[in-house]
């Protein structure tokens, strides 16, 4: 009886680890590589040449599965679940992509921390020509400034003010911007351009 009963331990525990080496042993599928233009392009139906009638209803599929899990994580970023937001983008992006998938998808990874990930989502986005070219410089100097990147962070709040930004009040009030704010030269800049005319009370989200 006592020794049955330790054989048959025994052979559980020998399965439950053979079990585990087995799984241990399985190929795990790598992430793709969301932030490089290769993989933007390879998703986002610009190749040429996929012209047939299939091809498109199929485009037309995938775009409207992408359009479902994308309007989630929008969902997700509002309700401030910006792990899950992101991983819900990128879910998305597994099926297609448009310039508007990395600007959001920029500002999930920037949430939660991961500055140079953004960075690079935003100038993907930029390059897929992205509308809101004001609302994207805008997120690229705060991101820049996050990384205590001063020139590249300038540059971007520039590009911004000159493609329209009017939320000047903004400017000394957003805690993104605190290390590009702690430089005289752009301080002042800054206070110049906080005038009354130019406040809006109602800023959009950026």
């Amino acid at each position: 009886g006592f020794v049955s009963k330790m054989i048959q331990w025994f052979l559980i525990i020998f399965l439950l680890f053979i079990n585990l080496f087995c799984d241990s042993q399985k190929p795990s599928v790598a992430k793709p590589d969301y932030l490089t233009l290769q993989y933007a392009y390879s998703k986002n139906g610009l190749d040429e040449s996929n012209t047939s009638i299939a091809d498109y209803n199929k485009l037309q599929n995938q775009i409207s599965v992408y359009r479902e899990i994308y309007n989630d994580a929008l969902g997700l970023y509002k309700s401030k679940k910006y792990l899950d937001s992101t991983s819900k983008f990128e879910e998305a992006m597994n099926i297609y992509i448009e310039a508007e998938t990395y600007y959001h998808y920029g500002k999930s990874l920037m949430s939660i921390g991961k500055f140079s990930e953004a960075i690079k989502a935003y100038e993907i986005s930029d390059i897929l020509e992205y509308e809101n070219k004001t609302n994207l410089y805008y997120n690229l100097a705060c991101a820049y400034s996050l990384s205590n990147e001063l020139e590249s962070s300038a540059k971007y709040l520039q590009a911004s003010l000159k493609q329209g930004f009017k939320h000047f009040n903004i400017l000394e009030q957003d805690s993104n911007l605190s290390y590009l704010r702690r430089n005289p030269k752009w301080k002042q800049i800054l206070i110049n351009l906080n005038s009354d005319k130019f406040l809006t009370k109602n800023p959009k989200e950026f």
